[in-house]
């Protein structure tokens, strides 16, 4: 990165960047390697290790508030929501997936961010198989948000909604399956069940 970007390692402008577009490249840079290795153990199945590299991104976000707001919060919600998804469809541990999505709220406390980790947690809800409990969230997103409308993701609570009434297969944005069979719930992530491809790997 440093051979890439910079000279005598400063954020000059002749390297075509400004000191907030350059540190921001960088914390881009160092999060993908992270992810990258993370991507490497969960490939293995040695999803403990895939978590730690997870947790490690998310240690930098205290020293990356004056990089550009719009990357970083790209860079870090996805984060909170893998963790979430690690601990809910592999550890099966539901409370640690939902301090993760609370913790990605605390951290972005906007209708959009809220209303996404609120939704992730009706979803944690149901992956434990309180049908019940997850409805009562996605209705609570619909109420908060729907009206006076605003750019909060409602309408994703409305779909679950509609999915559980009809008994279809939820797919959930974070790639969780969620299928009801006799009032239980069956959870997979959507490529456990099938050999990935070179194509799915560049991806």
């Amino acid at each position: 990165f440093t051979r890439k970007y910079f000279k005598n390692l400063t954020y000059p402008e002749r390297e075509g960047l400004t000191a907030l577009q350059a540190k921001t490249e960088e914390y881009k840079y160092v999060i993908k390697i992270r992810q990258s290795i993370a991507g490497a153990y969960n490939g293995m199945k040695k999803y403990q290790e895939g978590l730690e590299q997870y947790n490690k991104i998310l240690e930098l976000m205290p020293e990356t508030t004056d990089i550009d707001k719009y990357q970083r919060e790209d860079m870090f919600k996805d984060i909170f929501v893998t963790v979430g998804k690690i601990q809910k469809a592999i550890f099966k541990n539901y409370k640690s997936a939902i301090e993760a999505y609370n913790d990605l709220k605390k951290s972005f406390p906007t209708p959009f961010f809220e209303s996404i980790a609120d939704i992730y947690i009706g979803d944690t809800y149901l992956a434990m198989g309180d049908i019940n409990a997850a409805r009562d969230i996605y209705k609570g997103v619909i109420e908060k948000y729907k009206y006076p409308k605003s750019t909060a993701n409602y309408d994703v609570a409305e779909r679950r909604l509609k999915d559980l009434k009809e008994g279809s297969t939820i797919i959930a944005t974070d790639g969780v399956y969620y299928e009801i069979k006799d009032k239980k719930v069956i959870t997979r992530l959507i490529n456990s069940n099938r050999v990935v491809s070179i194509a799915d790997i560049k991806n």
